[in-house]
């Protein structure tokens, strides 16, 4: 007798062990989760960088501080202008809707590195726009610099004198917004009184270009 209570005991426990077991594995089947976002937390990014945001199981109606995403099933887009969050270390909030109606939400940390501004322009040069009689030794023992308003994806100088383009290096600083240009082998800079121009475009991280030109003339020999 005692024995098939303790039977029927275990019986029922089972049984809810069951239920317990088949409710877990049916909201793991219909909660996902935020499996991977690239670029990965934490990273340095300008505010206009595409995020790739990665779930482990099908969702909908993503949305990134309520600015939907594109994308479907489990592989989503966002691309916005995070500037408008104003600080350097931000956090983006992303929801989204699973397969059974409920929603998720996790926020992502990322420091904002350039911000879009829209516009590219130069804040000084060494030797300056329209700067005269510059003394061209110490110009190519010291190089040249410009300064630019908003860190640069990419850059390229052409230093021209007298139709004739010299052959110069060009560096972009730690912080991507200076460039120095130091004289490569090649013909010298001229060292009568002649026009120097430097040919500049310039793009930022979030896609803005810019040309710009510098001239200017270097010391006749004494």
């Amino acid at each position: 007798m005692k024995m098939r209570k303790a039977l029927q005991t275990l019986a029922i426990l089972m049984a809810i062990i069951a239920v317990v077991w088949m409710i877990g594995c049916s909201e793991e089947e219909t909660t996902a989760t935020v499996l991977a976002v690239n670029p990965p937390e934490g990273s340095k990014i300008p505010a206009c960088a595409e995020i790739i945001i990665t779930f482990d199981k099908p969702v909908t109606g993503v949305t990134v501080d309520s600015i939907p995403a594109t994308g479907s099933g489990i592989s989503w887009k966002f691309k916005g202008d995070l500037t408008r969050k104003g600080s350097k270390e931000i956090s983006i909030r992303i929801a989204w809707i699973n397969e059974d109606g409920s929603t998720g939400i996790k926020s992502i940390s990322y420091i904002i590195e350039a911000y879009d501004n829209g516009v590219i322009y130069i804040v000084s040069s060494r030797p300056k726009d329209g700067e005269k009689d510059v003394d061209y030794i110490m110009l190519q023992l010291d190089g040249m610099e410009i300064q630019f308003s908003v860190p640069l994806k990419k850059v390229d100088v052409d230093v021209i004198a007298n139709g004739e383009k010299l052959w110069w290096g060009v560096e972009l600083s730690d912080d991507k917004t200076k460039v120095f240009l130091w004289l490569l082998k090649g013909p010298d800079m001229p060292y009568d009184s002649s026009e120097v121009i430097l040919e500049i475009t310039a793009e930022d991280f979030c896609g803005n270009k810019g040309e710009f030109k510098i001239t200017f003339t270097t010391k006749a020999m004494e």
